[in-house]
């Protein structure tokens, strides 16, 4: 697993988070990652160092079924979802 970014620099870029609270491995090695205060989930895929929103719209809250208001938990399914 790569990490990237700067120590003590936060962000909403794909390789800076603001208050990432949780984080689950999966079987592949991919992170995913509850970034609370920009609203999203990220996902790091394994040996990458950038990652990719896969959930919520950075910046944005809301209850509309694309927006996070405070996500605190990345959990995986039996399926991987």
């Amino acid at each position: 697993m790569l990490a990237d970014g700067v120590t003590g620099i936060s962000g909403n870029t794909s390789i800076h988070l603001v208050n990432p609270l949780s984080r689950v491995l999966d079987p592949m090695g991919n992170m995913n990652v509850a970034d609370i205060n920009n609203r999203r989930i990220q996902i790091f895929l394994f040996d990458q160092s950038d990652s990719t929103t896969i959930a919520g719209v950075t910046n944005l809250s809301g209850t509309s079924s694309t927006r996070l208001t405070t996500p605190y938990w990345a959990i995986l399914d039996d399926q991987l979802h």
